[in-house]
């Protein structure tokens, strides 16, 4: 009657979400002894056990988790994608316009049509520059929201977890050890529902709680106790933002680093290997492309003879000292053609100084003593130091996160854009001999010697 009863459950719950078959373990029972020698009497229940599979179960909570990220990652990057590579609203189209703009003012220097249309193609790449970062901003910012909504679900699936673990405790101890097949299903639907959000590793005690961990170790749940995370605007980067966890009356600690796998892995992937970089790849180009084109125009003169001047605005590196620095530092450009598109962590131990990158801590060389007559110098940025800094200082050090926002024209004058040599030559029409003059190469305009 048992072993019916078990079927009819079996067949009630075929769609329960979760749910792992049972069935009844039977064991014989004592046999009788009389007189014609040992009669059988049947069997007893021993226990109902689940048809489960421990290994299998970590397998799928594994795959869920990496399957959930990178689906996250998939999606998110596909919109970046398509944004950057769009023949409307992507960089390449504007970039082929200004250059064929400039190749038609070298084709007639002096026409004022033309040296307008240069200025329009110019306006319209600035823009194109600042709605782009205006977007990847938007973008950075809004993914807040989401691992907002991930953080509180994780939240909501760990204290459902811990109430399981106690009522599971409960069961376990009125029934001799019996197993509560129906709670422990209910639990392990809940951490596979959780591993949908982030990667987790998990431990049985001997009463039977599941403990589960997140990051490298960090505890979510022991026992009938339960961890919450949190969300905190990161202050040296205003959008960007950190994960905490911490235990009812435990101080919350910086946990964004440790969290993998999962949604909220796939969010912080995307955010901090594609987002962010791109941002900074972006602001790279716009710096170097002002840098370029304000050396090619410094090198000529206007249509009135006057020496060129910057075309375009160029952004400064970002630098955020961290509170209580003794000291200062001043960041510059050095070679921007050497520049990554990675952001830095300069720090101080009281006799080094070290720069490394933000994203993965690798040491980045230095090269130079950090004075101002010879800067510390890494992949195209020098760092003069400053007096009084103290063992401990800190900064963060983002080289071309503004350079796409930060980009402007200078000028609306077409008369202004200095497009002619500072030099010309020209042989005297009663010269004799075969000799030949070239208007000599400019090395300095502003050096007459």
């Amino acid at each position: 009657q048992r072993a019916l009863d078990t079927i009819g459950h079996n067949v009630a719950n075929v769609t329960t979400p979760g749910y792992s078959r049972q069935r009844v373990e039977l064991a014989t029972r004592p046999p009788q002894l009389n007189s014609s020698g040992f009669i059988g009497t049947g069997v007893d229940i021993t226990a109902i056990t689940r048809s489960y599979d421990q290994f299998l179960t970590n397998e799928l909570r594994t795959g869920t988790s990496g399957y959930h990220e990178s689906s996250t990652l998939a999606s998110l990057a596909n919109g970046l994608d398509n944004m950057l590579a769009d023949q409307n609203s992507g960089l390449s189209p504007v970039l082929g316009s200004f250059f064929d703009a400039i190749q038609g003012v070298s084709n007639d220097p002096t026409s004022v049509a033309a040296r307008q249309a240069l200025l329009g193609e110019a306006g319209s790449l600035v823009t194109r520059f600042q709605g782009l970062n205006d977007w990847l901003d938007t973008t950075r910012r809004s993914l807040g929201a989401r691992m907002d909504t991930n953080v509180q679900e994780i939240n909501q699936l760990a204290s459902s977890i811990a109430t399981l673990n106690q009522q599971i405790i409960d069961a376990q101890g009125s029934a001799g050890g019996q197993p509560p097949n129906d709670l422990l299903d209910q639990r392990d639907q809940l951490v596979l529902e959780l591993s949908a959000k982030v990667s987790i590793t998990t431990t049985t005690q001997e009463d039977g709680a599941l403990n589960v961990f997140i990051g490298s170790g960090q505890s979510l749940v022991l026992g009938v106790q339960h961890s919450s995370l949190g969300l905190v605007d990161r202050i040296s980067d205003p959008g960007q933002f950190d994960i905490t966890i911490g235990a009812p009356g435990s101080p919350a600690v910086v946990v964004t680093s440790l969290i993998k796998g999962g949604e909220l892995g796939g969010v912080l992937h995307y955010r901090d290997q594609v987002l962010v970089p791109a941002m900074n790849d972006l602001g790279r180009l716009a710096i170097e492309l002002g840098t370029f084109m304000n050396e090619q125009h410094r090198s000529g003169v206007t249509l009135d003879g006057q020496p060129g001047l910057d075309l375009f605005s160029v952004a400064s590196p970002q630098v955020v000292p961290d509170n209580g620095n003794g000291g200062t530092i001043a960041v510059a450009f050095d070679d921007v053609s050497q520049l990554t598109a990675d952001d830095y962590r300069l720090a101080f131990d009281g006799f080094n100084w070290a720069l490394t990158r933000a994203g993965n801590g690798q040491v980045v060389p230095l090269s130079g003593s950090g004075t101002v007559a010879d800067p510390f110098v890494a992949e195209g940025i020098s760092i003069t130091i400053g007096a009084g800094a103290l063992a401990g200082d800190g900064y963060n050090v983002r080289p071309t996160r503004d350079g796409a926002g930060s980009i402007n024209v200078l000028t609306g004058n077409p008369r202004d854009l200095a497009l002619a040599s500072p030099v010309s030559a020209a042989a005297a029409l009663a010269n004799t001999g075969t000799g030949q003059i070239t208007p000599g190469t400019v090395t300095d305009i502003n050096n007459p010697a």
